[in-house]
Formats: structure tokens, sequence, C-alpha cells
């Protein structure tokens, strides 16, 4: 069994993965920073680009300057005394994602210009080049770079270019760190994590003057434009999925073609241009984004800003967006799977019927075909579960469990094998997805593979239908051999409260008003309590329906209708 499951997990990585992963594991040496202890800057070469106006830092969460001086850090909803500067290091007391959130210096923008150098400098000299050194893995390594660009480089050149020594330091610094990235690309994991690489070499390359700065835009040049073919889909969503993931690949693109380097600004624009699209389309009334899979809320950007600033990069291109407004109407992202609808007043549906991700980088995605979010009157009624941690463990595995999304689970198995934190073996795809609609309409059907395996030999087809006054019909078909147990479920919002209950209808009241959920087979329905996490290291009690039954040949349907 572990056998097949690893088989089916390894089958689809690339050989750059494989080779890249071998390497890690085999020559470590070779992918050590101490590689570079020896490394020589040279003197300062100046700045070579001229923008304008500033560009937008990554936000700082709830970290605040009076917190961080009083030694006080928060990430992913979980805080640590660490004086300031900070000890960069508590051993066990530190999760991995935590530490590395540390030493990705977004919290620095709200820090006064002494403050921020002052971290900046106590960093450089407590991180000398080590073995084993979790500061200069090539992620935290790459935002870090990135962020130091933006903070010193851009918004505060005046104030850098006054303090020679400080900036004599940090130039070497960026400089050691920006040659060990460059010959420590992520290869072993492609995705989002290589472009971040090749973003920040290109913010390195188009920064500064000299013969390393070239040597950057150089090797992103190689890499970059087959990057953005591949991870950004025609529609213009990234091609991991996650809405999550897609706003920092949105503020990536932002701040490539921000640079103005004619290298790399120009080939950029049109993906960034269809990126904003396909953010505008994936998030709720209410600005943020939809929760499907790996997504959370207070990670990244809103998207209001960062839809703003990017429209503004983009005016000095041949590629400006006419408009921010998402119109009214059905929508689809064909390439990735989502497709939604949105009206005047507010309500909004979301849609997947894409494939769990890319086959090679699966670590994101979940167990959810078919599933979907709702709002009401600009308010989130129905919800997908959201994300609490990237711990192996039971809440780990149920964010990611078919049963944790607004879709039908069979004989309490997953529509893809999930394990570990990030792995993914035997998986299920969509088919015959048709999509139709308009202003007023919206009409969505498919089936998909989930269940075709030889445990179950099921079929799940799945039709969803919006008419005037967003009333909302989604009909479900399951035909197997034999009798399976059918599991629908329905996340509804923390905030909604079951005001009725009838055997084959409830009626649910929110914010601004109440809406029914009705049944039209014979089912039971229960109601359970699961958790919610709409962030990180967040955890909300919700009431979640189940709506069960056995059949061998299933036909039900549920209207969501607002009263």
């Amino acid at each position: 069994m572990q056998f097949i499951r690893l088989f089916h997990t390894l089958k689809h990585l690339k050989l750059r993965q494989i080779t890249g992963q071998l390497s890690r594991r085999i020559l470590p040496f070779r992918h050590s920073a101490s590689r570079v202890a020896d490394f020589k800057a040279g003197a300062y070469p100046g700045v070579a680009w001229g923008i304008d106006t500033p560009l937008l830092p990554p936000p700082p969460g709830n970290n605040s300057e009076d917190r961080i001086l009083a030694g006080k850090f928060e990430f992913l909803n979980e805080s640590m005394n660490l004086g300031f500067p900070p000890r960069w290091s508590e051993g066990s007391r530190m999760k991995l994602l935590w530490e590395y959130n540390l030493h990705y210096f977004d919290w620095m923008h709200t820090l006064p210009f002494d403050q921020a150098a002052k971290a900046a400098v106590n960093w450089i000299d407590c991180h000398p080049p080590r073995n084993a050194l979790q500061a200069w893995a090539p992620y935290p390594t790459s935002l870090r770079i990135l962020n130091w660009i933006v903070f010193f480089f851009k918004n505060h050149q005046s104030e850098t270019d006054s303090k020679v020594e400080l900036r004599r330091r940090l130039w070497a610094s960026i400089a050691q760190q920006s040659t060990y990235l460059k010959g420590n690309l992520e290869t072993h994991l492609l995705g989002n994590h290589l472009f971040e690489n090749l973003t920040t070499l290109v913010l390195v390359g188009a920064c500064f003057n000299g013969p390393l700065a070239a040597d950057c835009r150089l090797t992103a040049k190689q890499e970059l434009p087959a990057q953005l073919v591949e991870q950004f889909l025609p529609d213009g969503l990234h091609f991991e999925l996650s809405p999550m993931y897609h706003v920092r690949m949105v503020y990536l693109l932002y701040l490539i073609v921000s640079t103005q380097n004619p290298e790399f600004a120009e080939i950029v624009s049109v993906k960034l241009c269809r990126s904003l699209w396909a953010l505008n389309s994936v998030r709720h009334p209410d600005g943020e984004i939809a929760l499907l899979n790996d997504s959370a809320i207070g990670i990244y950007h809103n998207p209001a800003p960062l839809l703003e600033q990017a429209s503004n990069a983009l005016e000095s291109t041949e590629y400006p967006l006419s408009s921010l407004q998402a119109p009214p109407g059905a929508w689809q992202l064909e390439s990735g799977g989502y497709y939604g609808f949105r009206d005047r007043d507010q309500n909004y549906l979301i849609c997947d019927a894409g494939s769990p991700g890319p086959d090679y980088i699966p670590g994101h995605a979940h167990a959810d075909i078919f599933t979907y979010e709702v709002s009401m009157k600009g308010i989130r009624v129905i919800v997908d579960t959201g994300n609490h941690d990237y711990e192996t463990g039971p809440i780990r595995g149920y964010c990611r469990s078919t049963r944790a999304h607004n879709t039908l689970e069979l004989e309490e198995c997953d529509q893809c094998d999930l394990w570990g934190s990030f792995r993914l073996g035997r998986r299920g795809h969509p088919a015959d997805i048709s999509f139709s609609g308009n202003e007023t309409s919206f009409k969505l059907s498919g089936h998909h593979t989930g269940y075709a395996h030889a445990d179950i030999k099921a079929v799940h087809e799945r039709t969803f239908e919006v008419s005037k006054g967003f009333n909302i019909k989604i009909s479900d078909r399951v035909t197997a051999p034999k009798p399976v147990r059918i599991k629908s479920y329905i996340h509804l919002a923390p905030d909604c409260k079951i005001a009725r209950q009838a055997e084959q209808e409830i009626i649910v009241r929110y914010s601004k008003g109440e809406f029914s959920i009705c049944f039209s087979a014979n089912g039971k329905l229960e109601i359970q309590k699961t958790e919610y996490y709409p962030e990180f290291g967040i955890r909300r009690e919700r009431d979640t329906l189940c709506y069960s039954t056995t059949s061998a040949d299933c036909s039900n349907s549920y209207r969501i209708t607002p009263c």
C-alpha cells in the first residue's frame, strides 16, 4: 500500500525536481551557505533604477512599530517576545514557518529608518553563512533581499545614501546573499518558490549597477520567460490554484513591472494584467479572497490596495487596465477551473471545478472538486474550511480533506489520497465541464474521477444553477456498481445561526437577513459542529449540514434561496 501511494506521488515529478532533491540529499555541501562565506562584494556599485514613486511593501500583518520595538513579534496569529533587535532563533519554541516569517523582514516596513537599519545590521552580525541555518534557506533569503531592496534602496534611498557605512554593509550582505541564491534556485520544488527566487534576482539586477547585478539579470532572464508561461494560466490565474498564493504572485509581477527594466517589465505586463482580472474574480464582495485550496486571509495583501498599485504600474505600459470593477453576471477562469456569479446586490458564488493543481506540485491542493462558497448581500454565508497551519497532524489533514469542503464524500473517503502536510498520491480530476451564463444566470456541470478507483468505482456528477433573485440550485448524481454511503456537506459561516429546522429544510439567519436550504430527496439531515480556519492559527466553531444517504444510483438536489 505504501509503495503504491509513493508511486502515485512520485510518478508526476519532473526530472528537474528529482535531480534537485537528490542533489540536496546526497551532496548537501553543494547547497550550503558556507560556500559564500569568503565572498567579497567589492565597492558599492550605485543604484541603477529611476523609479519615481515608492514601491508597495508587503503587509506587516499584526505587527506595528510600537509592538516590534517592545520586542513583541506576531506571525500566523502566534506571538513571541524576542526583544529588539530580536533573538533570531528560539530553537524548538519556533515552528519552521514562524521562524521563516521572522527572517522575511516583512515587518521592517512599519519601522522608522534608524530602527530598521539597526535590525538589518544585527541580522548581518548574527548570521554569517553556515550550514543548516534556516535564515539562509533560499526561500526566506529571497524575501529578505526583496524587502531590504524595497525598504533601503527605493522607499528610503536618500536616507540610505546618507549613511555610507550602513550602505556598504547592506550592499555587502545583499551581494553575498544574492550570490548564494543565484546558485541555489529551488528547482527541487519549482512553482511559487522558484518564481520568488527569480523575482528577487530581477530586483537585484534592476536596482544595482555592476557585474553582480548583470549576473542576476542573466540568471533571471534564462529562467523567467519559461516560468511565466508555465506558472500563469491563459486566464491569468497562478497554476497552483490557491487564491492566497495568487495574491503573492500578483505582487511579484507588480514589482517586476515597477522596476521599469526593459528586459523584464514588458514580458511581465501582459501576465500582470490578466492576473489582476483573475484576482478580481476570486474575491468575495467583502474584498478578501475565497478560501479555496491552501488559502487564508491576512498572509498577503488585501486585494484592494494591490489591485490599485498594480494597475498604476500598468499605466506606463501598453497593457493598462480600463477598470478595477468586476462586472455583474457569470464569469469563468476556465484554465484554472474556477467559475462563478456575482450581481449588483453583492451576492456572489464561486465554484471549484478544476483539478487539484499541477500534478508535479500538488502541495497546496485539497480534495475539493465541486466545492463552492457563497456571499449574500456582501456577507459570507457558506464557506470552505480555510487553512490553520502547515504542520503535519489532524488539523492539516482535515483542512485538505473532502469532508472539509462543500461537496460530496463517498464511503468516508477523500477524492484524493492526501498524506503528510503537502503530499498527494492518487488524485481525481474533473471531466466534461460545461459552463454557460450571462448577467442574470449561471450554469455549470460536470463529473470527476476522484472515486473511480478500485475501492469504490463511483462517479459523482454535479450541476450548479443560479437564477433570478440569486436562487441557487445544486444537483448531484452518484452512480456506482453497488450501494455507497454518500454525505453532502454544507459549511455555514460562523456568524450564521440556524433559525428553524425541519426534516428536509433549514432556515439560516445571518446579519443581513435569512436564507433557506431545502433538500429534495429523503436522506438524513444532521447538524454538526466543525471548525473554520479563516486565518492561520485562528479556530472558529461553525454549524455544518451533513445530508447523508446510501445508494448505488442516487439523484439529489438542494436549493439555497434568500428569504
